[in-house]
């Protein structure tokens, strides 16, 4: 065996020394840099906190100086959020869309609630909504608005069919006014769908309620084209044509009624999102009859229509003040019957006289003025001062009063 080798004392204390000073020389250089990396930190971030100290912001746009953090981390777009943009969407597209289809028709209520007006825009909602599909796939707030929109119109048409024409003609500002309400009071969950998320579960049964309303309003006009006896022409070809527009509603309205409770039970009941698309073919094949079928309202409305811009008469047969549409509904009041009745009563006419004046009011305005324009035109000079009052021509009396 081999000896153990012994090791100096001065030597190890020799090595000893120059390690510790070695190791003490390495400590002070790492503690140096440690300290200058410190000291540069701290000044880079008492800089940062110079160049965004809120008291030293100035916005590049408009905005005065301000100390708001948000503002100076996020400039600008600190103030405005999802909720901003999404009510100026909806701002935009439904003051637009309802903007020109009340300006097409002078901004007066009763124009726009022409039924063949009405149908005319139905159908042209028929061509931006593959339109819509076709720009952007997704469920996105700019589809279910247009969806709001396309129900507000068969809203309107529903009310326009089968409310009565007197209250039509009487308070179609009260309807539009309603309507109006109606699609603000649901714009704001789509606006605000981001909160609770069930914006398109709400567009999808209001639209089945206002398909449902619409195939209604169609099985009402074809009704009544069946059971009518128009004593005119024209009023024969006006009456077939609400009756083929319709058969598009009907066609319409029974097979979107459908999109409603498919759409629930692929989202709740795990059903194949395929029916979902299927349904949508359907009603989009349904959509190339409907339009078809609105064919002979439209050329109705623009028969009426004077160089784009002008009309010929009046009040287009679409409006409810249109006297075959208030006889057909038996609106005796309207046709002044009513009217005259009170004010004889009031006045204390006998029968006889009463009996004339419902005779007289029964005849049409226009045809009542245009006999009365004749009779003052072939009067003679000598007869001029022979005045007859508003009363007095119903009932046929004559009048020695001089002016």
């Amino acid at each position: 065996m081999s000896s153990p080798v012994t090791i100096p004392q001065n030597l190890i204390a020799a090595t000893g020394s120059a390690l510790i000073q070695a190791t003490t020389t390495l400590v002070s250089s790492l503690a140096s840099a440690a300290a200058t990396s410190s000291a540069a930190a701290t000044a880079t971030a008492t800089a940062t906190a110079t160049a965004t100290s809120p008291s030293t912001y100035t916005p590049l746009s408009d905005l005065p100086p301000t100390h708001n953090r948000w503002i100076a981390i996020a400039g600008d777009l600190a103030l405005y959020n999802a909720d901003l943009y999404a009510v100026a969407i909806a701002l935009f597209q439904h003051t637009l869309l309802f903007g020109i289809l009340f300006l097409l028709r002078g901004f007066s209520p009763k124009r726009a609630l022409d039924l063949h007006y009405l149908t005319i825009a139905f159908a042209l909602s028929f061509v931006a909504l593959p339109l819509v599909f076709l720009l952007d796939p997704r469920i996105d707030e700019v589809k279910l608005l247009f969806f709001l929109e396309h129900e507000a119109l068969e809203y309107l048409l529903a009310v326009r069919v089968l409310a009565p024409a007197k209250f039509v003609a009487r308070r179609s500002g009260f309807i539009v006014l309603l309507a109006w309400c109606g699609l603000v009071l649901l714009t704001i969950p789509v606006v605000l769908n981001h909160h609770f998320h069930h914006a398109a579960d709400l567009v999808a049964w209001c639209a089945f309620a206002s398909d449902f309303l619409l195939a209604i309003s169609g099985v009402t006009l074809v009704r009544r084209w069946a059971v009518s006896h128009p004593p005119t022409r024209f009023a024969v070809r006006k009456t077939r044509a609400e009756a083929m527009a319709g058969v598009a509603f009907m066609l319409h309205g029974f097979v979107t009624m459908c999109v409603g409770p498919v759409f629930a039970l692929v989202l709740y009941r795990d059903l194949d999102p395929a029916y979902f698309a299927y349904v949508f073919v359907a009603v989009f094949l349904s959509a190339f009859f409907a339009v078809a079928f609105m064919m002979p309202v439209a050329a109705l409305f623009f028969a009426n229509i004077w160089w784009c811009f002008g009309h010929r008469k009046a009040v287009f047969s679409g409006q409810a003040e249109w006297y075959e549409e208030l006889e057909q509904n038996g609106d005796e009041k309207d046709k002044g019957v009513v009217e005259q009745e009170d004010y004889f009563a009031a006045h204390n006419f006998t029968v006889p006289q009463y009996a004339a004046a419902a005779a007289a009011a029964a005849v049409p305005r226009y045809a009542a003025y245009a006999a009365t324009q004749r009779e003052e035109e072939g009067r003679s000079p000598n007869e001029a001062w022979n005045v007859r009052l508003p009363e007095e021509r119903a009932t046929g009396m004559g009048s020695d009063r001089r002016p």
